[in-house]
């Protein structure tokens, strides 16, 4: 909200005297006559009070209340403010008064009726400059710059020399030895460039194939937010319409063992965009095979549901949903629950004792010869003949059901739910994991589990052991819960005419037991 303006105005009081009349004395009224002057502009006047400051609290507090009085009422007056600004941003040596000043410049410039050029220029030429006066030292005021620069960048992207120029001055900064400077000049290549520009003079900042290769080189810096920055850049380049080199994909992939969390969110979703984009295409696997993309991308998310980060367990949970020309042998694989050793289920120690026992043999876990084969020493297995292709996607979903956050859990169920939609088979094997769902300690999960078994009713048919367990959510004490169990019911199909007459008497004690649902329940 803009501060008032001050009235300046004059009061000019004018007393007459008092005349007396042959009918008596009579006083007539004192007469005020106001002029005001002209009031001057707020702005303005903050921007000549700026001028006059000397500390820095006076100054910053002036610039916080000239950003309140944003946005300026003509293009003379933000002209005007943008001189001062420059003015003092020469004449102090402070980095916290320099980096508000760059902030007002880029929102006074954002104005109609800016020369949004000029200040384009100015900013690079403060980049750029070899004055030791003008040279900017501050890391910090350097990468607010560049967050200028990428601001009043966006408003012109379709003038070509104005985008090169701010992306050539971002190329020649990315070597800083700052981390923000770093990963702002990535952003803004990123978010910018043509990605068709390659002049002779920058040859030695383009790799060899061209501004892609570039940012994915950056994926490999020391410093891990550079790395994100520099995937979140190609996510960015492929939202603005670019297509992605293979090459960017094998680097996402590395990136998914990175050690730290943002980084493996932004190589999940490179990997899920490939996925979607080209899904037919085929790619070498370490075995030496061929495999589809789409598929070695599920296996690759898949994987990233054992990640030991909650956010990354998430985000892959609800990535897989949307992979819905996935193979169905990689799909099936996802309700897997061996415990995988080479694609062989770890038997128990108890299921072992008990084999042993019901074979005849001593208790004591040695072999007795009695059985051919038993405690026979296995193959050695050589590390080359497992495909990893094959391993990966075992008990994904299985893993994401169970796991400690609700997050995660919901995420999971809604991936299943959305390719069981889509695949039939699917959503028969998916039954069971979706009726133990109903059974999880959180509400909201029981409910999206039930909802979820709704949406793929026309797939399947409630056994008598699934129906047993869905009649026992009807006891539940939440009212939402109980009418997503009703709803089921009038969709589903059961299988057997004992589960009908179970179903009847089990919402005919819902109703003498919760008489407020007697409408839901007659439905």
């Amino acid at each position: 909200m803009k501060r008032a303006h001050p009235d300046y105005s004059t009061t000019i009081v004018e007393e007459k005297l008092e005349e007396t009349l042959d009918f008596g004395s009579q006083s007539e009224p004192v007469l005020k006559l106001k002029r005001i002057r002209q009031p001057v502009d707020a702005s303005k006047r903050l921007a000549f009070e700026l001028s006059e400051y000397s500390t820095q609290q006076e100054i910053l507090e002036t610039l916080v209340d000239l950003e309140k009085e944003l946005p300026l009422e003509s293009s003379e007056v933000s002209e005007f403010v943008i001189r001062t600004l420059w003015d003092r941003f020469y004449e102090t040596s402070d980095s916290v008064v320099k980096i508000k000043v760059i902030s007002l410049l880029m929102r006074v410039g954002s104005l109609p009726g800016v020369n949004l050029h000029a200040l384009v220029e100015d900013l690079t030429q403060l980049l750029n400059t070899d004055d030791e006066n003008r040279r900017i030292e501050s890391h910090k005021v350097r990468s607010e710059i560049f967050h200028a620069l990428l601001h009043l960048g966006k408003l012109c992207i379709d003038e070509g020399k104005t985008i090169r120029h701010i992306e050539k001055t971002a190329l020649q900064h990315l070597n800083d030895t700052h981390t923000s400077v770093r990963c702002r000049c990535l952003s803004l290549i990123g978010c910018l460039t043509q990605g068709s520009v390659h002049s002779p003079s920058w040859t030695d900042l383009y790799a060899k194939g061209g501004v892609q290769s570039l940012l994915a080189s950056y994926s490999k810096d020391s410093d891990p937010r550079v790395r994100t920055s520099a995937l979140q850049a190609l996510l960015t380049l492929h939202e603005r319409g670019h297509i992605l080199d293979m090459a960017v994909y094998e680097q996402a992939s590395l990136a998914l063992d990175d050690d730290f969390e943002d980084v493996r969110l932004a190589a999940i979703k490179l990997i899920w965009v490939f996925s979607l984009a080209d899904p037919e295409r085929l790619v070498k696997l370490p075995s030496s095979d061929d495999a589809r993309l789409i598929d070695d991308a599920f296996i690759k998310i898949c994987h990233m549901v054992n990640d030991l980060s909650m956010n990354v367990r998430r985000e892959a949970s609800q990535l897989l949903g949307s992979l819905s020309l996935v193979s169905p042998k990689f799909l099936e694989q996802t309700l897997d629950k061996k415990l995988m050793s080479h694609l062989k289920r770890r038997k128990t120690e108890h299921e072992k004792r008990k084999e042993l026992h019901a074979a005849g043999g001593a208790d004591e876990g040695w072999s007795t010869g009695r059985t051919w084969g038993d405690k026979a020493p296995e193959a050695e297995l050589d590390p080359g003949d497992v495909s990893l292709i094959s391993s990966g996607a075992c008990g994904a979903f299985v893993h994401g059901l169970e796991d400690e956050f609700l997050e995660v859990r919901t995420a999971a169920v809604d991936s299943l739910c959305e390719l069981a939609y889509r695949n039939a088979p699917f959503a028969v094997m998916s039954l069971d994991f979706l009726a133990d769902m109903m059974n999880d300690e959180i509400e909201s999960v029981r409910v999206n589990a039930i909802n979820s078994l709704r949406k793929i009713s026309q797939h399947i048919k409630l056994r008598e052991d699934q129906l047993e367990t869905l009649l026992g959510v009807l006891e539940d004490f939440s009212g939402d819960t109980r009418e997503a169990v009703r709803e089921l019911l009038c969709h589903c199909m059961l299988s057997t005419r004992a589960s009908l007459h179970a179903a009847i008497h089990a919402l005919l004690g819902n109703l003498s037991k919760y008489p407020q649902d007697k409408a839901s329940i007659w439905r």
